[in-house]
């Protein structure tokens, strides 16, 4: 055996040099792979981050704008409300048939009892929660827009 290894000790530190070499030049592709992955995924971490944050951004805005609508709307009513004279509103006759003559809930010194009339304070809450529930569709609709535009 040491016959051999004098023989061919030449070949033998030249295959070792050349596995050594080998084994290097693969740590430093492997080193080039992780850090060229690594720095993909920053990209795609800050990518996502930004794109949170536009949301965020956009949903806040939305949001915003739907609240000072609706305290907007509740400062309309309340001043509705205080000029509007409170007295029933005759939506119907007695025949079931239209009739807006009335304003005290008596048409021809009729008094209306029942489903037939409606507080004029209701019949503003009445609208008022109307506009509220379309001021609300505007908004999701806005920011449904605002998301899938950008």
């Amino acid at each position: 055996m040491i016959v051999f290894l004098l023989k061919y000790w030449q070949a033998l530190a030249a295959t070792l040099l050349t596995s050594i070499i080998a084994i290097y030049l693969h740590t430093i592709s492997l080193s080039f792979e992780r850090s060229k992955i690594e720095k993909e995924a920053s990209y795609q971490v800050e990518a996502v981050n930004k794109k949170c944050t536009d949301d965020k951004l956009i949903t806040e805005k939305v949001s915003h704008e739907y609240q000072d609508k609706i305290e907007s709307l509740r400062a309309r009513l309340v001043s509705a409300k205080r000029m509007y004279e409170h007295s029933c509103i005759v939506v119907t006759d007695a025949t079931g048939r239209r009739n807006g003559e009335a304003k005290s809930g008596k048409l021809a010194g009729k008094s209306y009892q029942g489903s037939s009339y409606i507080s004029g304070e209701k019949f503003l809450d009445l609208i008022g929660e109307g506009e509220k529930y379309r001021l609300q569709l505007i908004s999701c609709q806005d920011f449904i827009n605002r998301s899938w535009k950008r």
